[in-house]
């Protein structure tokens, strides 16, 4: 299993992870800047704190990504994230708090896949029980 633990990269705006990467370690981006990162298809775990505390506006979730922890909070301009597959286990709540999902009606999710993701509490997604940020979701 391929794992990417740290980024040490001079490039800390947009980056893609390499093809063969199995696992995003935790806190492996946390807080260096990112404002665009693509994932490639492959990804299977995307780890506590992986991505939190950057600047990324949108985010594609792999369909082959099975496990994801609270890896995007504090990214406050997010504002679009697409998922290619079936729901992923949530190990924790919060995968997306303090970011602009919610307000923004830009979670998007493969066709036939709605009520699985519906079925899983805003306080998973958002950390907050507010039910009406789940009206984010759309197919």
């Amino acid at each position: 299993k391929k794992s990417l633990n740290s980024y040490a990269g001079a490039n800390r705006s947009d980056v893609v992870i390499p093809s063969g990467v199995e696992v995003i370690g935790s806190k492996a981006f946390n807080g260096v800047g990112l404002k665009s990162v693509i994932l490639p298809e492959g990804l299977k775990r995307i780890n506590i704190m992986a991505f939190q505390n950057n600047a990324l506006t949108e985010i594609t979730i792999p369909a082959s990504v099975t496990l994801l922890s609270n890896a995007f909070g504090n990214n406050k301009n997010l504002s679009s994230v697409t998922f290619m597959g079936n729901v992923p286990v949530l190990e924790r709540s919060g995968t997306f708090a303090n970011t602009g999902l919610g307000r923004s009606n830009t979670i998007k999710v493969l066709i036939g896949t709605l009520a699985q993701y519906k079925n899983i509490s805003s306080q998973t997604w958002f950390g907050s029980d507010n039910e009406s940020l789940l009206d984010a979701f759309y197919e």
